[in-house]
């Protein structure tokens, strides 16, 4: 691991790598606000998730921790779907469909992200700080919505 203020590979590099990888899973993509989300116990990993005012629904997309890439399929959750939507005092949400499928994440305002960095001969983990904070606090609003919309 390198220094987690590493100068060769940015912020602004590693939102343009989530966001195409989300673009790529996503039909309509342009549509949605996308935060970065680290999953709790049960739902462990690392998500992409979408999010929209209109219509209210967000995409839960599990990705590769180290590259970005799409692993397994994205799910999306709306009025139509949802079965619970919680959150506790240390902004982990949960959400649950209809179908079973639940989710468990975090959605930090800097989260430091281990990244694979092969912009050189040899590829390398870096951590990214990837700041986040106006979209976390964003999404935290939207999760406000998507509660009140279902009382």
């Amino acid at each position: 691991m390198t220094d987690p203020h590493n100068e060769s590979f940015s912020d602004a590099e590693l939102k343009r790598r989530l966001r195409e990888s989300f673009d790529s899973q996503i039909p309509n993509y342009g549509s949605y606000n996308v935060v970065y989300a680290t999953g709790l116990a049960g739902s462990g990993g690392c998500f992409l998730i979408g999010y929209r005012s209109q219509p209210l629904e967000c995409i839960v997309a599990p990705i590769d921790p180290l590259s970005g890439e799409p692993l397994g399929v994205a799910r999306t959750v709306s009025l139509t779907n949802i079965n619970e939507i919680g959150v506790d005092g240390m902004n982990q949400v949960q959400l649950s469909t209809t179908t079973g499928k639940v989710f468990r994440f975090t959605v930090p305002a800097v989260p430091l992200v281990r990244w694979l960095d092969s912009s050189n001969s040899t590829p390398h983990e870096v951590l990214i700080p990837l700041e986040q904070t106006s979209d976390a606090a964003d999404f935290g609003m939207f999760v406000d919505n998507f509660m009140s919309a279902l009382s």
